[in-house]
């Protein structure tokens, strides 16, 4: 487990493998947007729930890191 800094400013706590984020781990953004769930060689891929700044989120399935097959979206004013 350990910490990266990215030059464009996020940064990712979580497992490495070979050099990439790889197993559980969260990511960042100076925005304030927050990544958290399964990465697999680099990419978010399976389970994971991202939160925009702007309180909507998403929690279900990520492949190749876009949001892929079942989840929830929920907008920020709750519907």
């Amino acid at each position: 487990m350990g910490t990266f800094d990215h030059c464009n400013g996020i940064k990712y706590v979580g497992f490495w493998n070979k050099d990439k984020q790889d197993g559980f781990g969260t990511e960042l953004w100076p925005d304030g947007a927050v990544f958290q769930g399964l990465y697999v060689d680099g990419k978010k891929n399976g389970y994971g729930v991202f939160k925009w700044r702007d309180g909507s989120s998403y929690m279900g399935s990520f492949q190749n890191n876009n949001i892929s097959g079942q989840g929830i979206y929920t907008w920020s004013d709750e519907r």
